[in-house]
């Protein structure tokens, strides 16, 4: 005969089937909605395309090498400006952001091996907290591919402009200021879309940050400036994005929703368990008086007396 306990499991089994065909379907309307985007996508970067932005993005290779040497000879403190005014500014919203939410590697909190219900509950909470943070990472990173050619233009149109700004104002009362466009704007993205093959030759921003802004800055400023598509080659376009963009989208997802359910499970345990404490507590004294009389006497001791 079927107990509670097994059709609950068997209920639960399903659900949880339930629960992985519904992931599926939504990563199945995913899929085909980037399939859609990804062939436009190409339409707007073929070879021409790429060749023409690449071109542009080695010019500013040049340009930005000579216009650092030159900054930085305008500033001979710059060093010293970076680390005492911006650096602590970093520092102060890397404590922020701490407050707010963990950071994706931190480490999950570990089980307790007679946790309660609220316990557990408080651990999924965090551990959720962290997976959505993830999956928003990887949403932003997988949307970054979707028009690599107008957002690298538009990037190397913005880079342009910096560049330009901070040759007239070398020399300048507000040169010191521009330090931060040079080090926290136009270098950075200059870097994140760098192509592969001047890995070795490109200016390595994410050094001059971490340097001059402590460890955490760099994280937290390509956070800001979110995630940029690369200069790849247009043969190589979807082989990419089906690489770890997509990959990484996909298994934070799947826990996300994962870690939802499994918290969806803890509210509802705790929400029986609340509810038989409450209707426990109600019928507490007519359970014990009902108990009290039906409780078979102890036996009497005899008492001996003495001869």
């Amino acid at each position: 005969m079927a107990t509670n306990d097994s059709i609950e499991t068997e209920i639960d089994m399903i659900s949880s089937r339930l629960a992985v065909a519904e992931r599926l379907k939504e990563y199945k309307a995913t899929l085909e909605a980037l399939l859609q985007k990804t062939r436009s996508a190409l339409e707007e970067y073929p070879a021409r395309k790429h060749a023409e932005l690449q071109k542009r993005w080695q010019e500013q290779d040049r340009n930005l090498k000579d216009l650092l040497a030159k900054l930085q000879c305008s500033i001979p403190d710059w060093e010293n400006r970076l680390c005492h005014a911006v650096a602590p500014l970093f520092a102060e919203i890397a404590g922020l952001k701490c407050e707010l939410r963990p950071t994706p590697a931190a480490p999950e909190p570990p089980a307790g091996t007679s946790e309660g219900l609220y316990a557990r509950r408080e651990r999924l909470l965090l551990r959720l907290a962290k997976r959505q943070a993830r999956y928003e990472q990887a949403r932003l990173a997988l949307a970054a591919w979707e028009k690599p050619a107008p957002t690298l233009e538009k990037i190397l149109n913005d880079n342009d402009k910096l560049v330009a700004d901070i040759k007239k104002s070398i020399g300048q009362p507000e040169a010191p200021a521009l330090l931060y466009d040079m080090f926290f704007k136009l270098l950075p993205m200059y870097y994140l879309i760098a192509p592969a093959a001047a890995a070795s030759t490109r200016i390595d921003a994410k050094d001059f940050v971490t340097r001059h802004a402590g460890e955490e800055a760099w994280d937290d400023l390509t956070e800001m400036l979110g995630p940029q598509p690369m200069l790849i080659e247009p043969a190589a376009y979807l082989k990419h994005l089906a690489g770890a963009p997509l990959k990484d989208f996909n298994q934070a997802s799947t826990e996300l929703a994962e870690t939802a359910g499994d918290l969806q499970k803890i509210q509802d345990e705790i929400k029986r368990a609340e509810k038989a404490l409450e209707e426990r507590r109600k019928t507490l004294e007519k359970a014990a008086r009902a108990a009290l009389l039906d409780a078979p006497a102890a036996p009497t001791k005899q008492v001996h007396q003495a001869a």
